[in-house]
């Protein structure tokens, strides 16, 4: 895994936290929590992440869930 890949899911979540349109709210969120899951599960296979990392991955994933529950 490229650090392209590794830092692929802070993207896409700056992009969902940053997105005005309601109407791809959803999606947004959506492709950020994958990337983060993905970064977890990636992981295992290719070396540990840091305990920092894993911190900011599991922040993230709160964020995602506190931005979904203000739009419903």
């Amino acid at each position: 895994m490229n650090e392209r890949e590794e830092h692929r899911w802070i993207v896409l979540y700056r992009t969902a936290l940053l997105e005005l349109d309601a109407s791809k709210l959803v999606e947004r969120i959506h492709e950020a929590r994958e990337a983060i899951r993905e970064r977890l599960a990636g992981s295992s296979g290719h070396g540990t992440i840091s305990l920092e990392e894993r911190g900011q991955l599991e922040d993230a994933l709160h964020s995602l869930r506190a931005l979904e529950n203000m739009e419903t």
